[in-house]
């Protein structure tokens, strides 16, 4: 009996030690489950960066457009499309394919006569081209690096 006894003792001995690492265990899954939920709304918080700085990309480029129409007559001309083009090169955050905008312009700018001259709306369509998530990144005139971007803002 004593024996028995003993041996009990050893194997609730044996199940307080397991009971404690349990508990252990339980307390880790509460701390994975605080830093899921942490995981979870950093990555909320980084969609909602980028997206805000999407938006500062596209005011960049359609500011650029507006400013280029020197005269005010909703119109691009030559020298202007020069001007959009150059400015557009030099926005931070946007790698600009300026051979498939010129592409693009030329396909969907309703051109006014034959002396290279685009109505602004027709540019303003092709930079929309960026809001099409069915675009494929090849396809686009303006894919938005936000990684370019934050960078350079943390200099």
């Amino acid at each position: 009996l004593t024996e028995n006894v003993n041996e009990l003792e050893k194997s609730v001995d044996k199940l307080e030690e397991v009971e404690g690492q349990l508990a252990e265990l339980a307390g880790d899954r509460s701390n994975a489950d605080r830093l899921v939920a942490c995981v979870k709304k950093n990555q909320e918080l980084l969609d909602k960066i980028k997206k805000n700085l999407e938006n500062r990309v596209i005011h960049d480029m359609m500011t650029v457009l507006m400013r280029a129409d020197r005269n005010n007559d909703f119109t691009i001309g030559p020298n202007e499309l020069n001007m959009i083009i150059f400015s557009l090169k030099n926005i931070d955050g946007i790698e600009f394919n300026e051979k498939l905008f010129r592409e693009l312009l030329s396909a969907h700018g309703e051109k006014y006569g034959d002396d290279g001259v685009y109505r602004i709306d027709g540019a303003m369509r092709v930079i929309r081209n960026l809001l099409d998530p069915d675009v494929p990144e090849e396809y686009n005139v303006f894919n938005i690096r936000t990684e370019q971007l934050a960078e350079k803002l943390k200099h």
